[in-house]
């Protein structure tokens, strides 16, 4: 869920003992959208993807739907995009993923 600056640990669980499995800081934790881009790349809340090649928009969660913010802060959802959508793939082929907030602030600028 976006939860930033917090300490992760995984525990590996026997019938005898609770063990550390690995301890990780700054983990971001994402929820997938259920479709992919135009290359077979998953697409998750807080990617920053290109649309028909030149529209810039942040995957956002709002209102029980993934989709995005236009310039005019109007949500717009995937479900109702009318992007062609591969059926067989679940790919949008009109979208890129080019990266995420967390890693790539800079592509929205």
């Amino acid at each position: 869920m976006g939860q930033r600056g917090k300490r992760f640990t995984a525990l590996y669980l026997n019938t005898h003992t609770v063990e550390p499995f690995f301890e990780q800081d700054h983990i971001v934790v994402n929820q997938y959208t259920g479709l992919k881009d135009k290359n077979g790349k998953k697409i998750y809340k807080d990617d920053i993807v290109l649309h028909f090649g030149f529209l810039k928009h942040q995957v956002v969660f709002r209102n029980g739907a993934f989709g995005y913010y236009t310039s005019v802060d109007t949500f717009v959802t995937y479900a109702n995009q009318h992007l062609e959508l591969n059926p067989k793939t679940n790919r949008l082929m009109e979208v890129e993923k080019i990266g995420n907030i967390h890693q790539n602030p800079e592509l929205l600028k």
